[in-house]
């Protein structure tokens, strides 16, 4: 509904050569996480090109795709300067997703394994309190976590995914 509300308001305004197709607005939209910031970006740089420049028009979905890039060059700086126990924290609620308990003996293991010693409860809540400082781990309820912004996911996949380790290079260990 809101791409559709929002196409036809910016195709309102648009030249008839410069209007952008629905599903073009849906897939840009995506692409940047669902972050409507970010499409208006993506779609102001997209109308008003390069502002007499003489460069060639960009397709929306490659605009969005810079938008993103910009988004997650913020991710990559937070990343570096996590410790390692608050980076396990961050993968295991992004793998957990609803599931996930901090201190569980699960988790507890978990991040062990990830930080190569012994973790305890009050370690997991100060690092849960430091990523909710960066705003990456919104605090839902007691004993219940989850990411402030679902694209740090997607972010996380494909650092994982272009790095030659299984996981994207640690931080400072804590």
């Amino acid at each position: 509904d809101y791409t559709e509300a929002y196409g036809r308001h910016i195709n309102g305004l648009l030249p008839p050569d410069r209007r952008i197709d629905a599903s073009e607005i849906e897939a840009a939209f995506d692409i940047v996480g669902r972050r409507p910031q970010y499409l208006h970006a993506a779609v102001t740089r997209y109308a008003t090109g390069d502002l007499g420049g003489g460069r060639e028009f960009g397709s929306l979905l490659g605009l969005a795709e810079d938008e993103r890039e910009t988004h997650w060059d913020s991710y990559r700086r937070q990343w570096s300067s996590l410790d390692a126990l608050q980076q396990a924290v961050l993968r295991r609620i992004i793998a957990e997703g609803d599931r996930f308990r901090p201190f569980d003996a699960d988790s507890l293991a978990a991040y062990a394994a990830d930080v190569g010693d012994q973790v305890a409860a009050k370690d997991v809540q100060r690092s849960l309190d430091g990523l909710r400082e960066q705003e990456l781990v919104v605090r839902l309820e007691r004993g219940r976590y989850s990411l402030e912004d679902p694209s740090i996911a997607d972010w996380l996949a494909s650092e994982t995914v272009s790095t030659e380790e299984d996981t994207p290079p640690s931080g400072p260990r804590p």
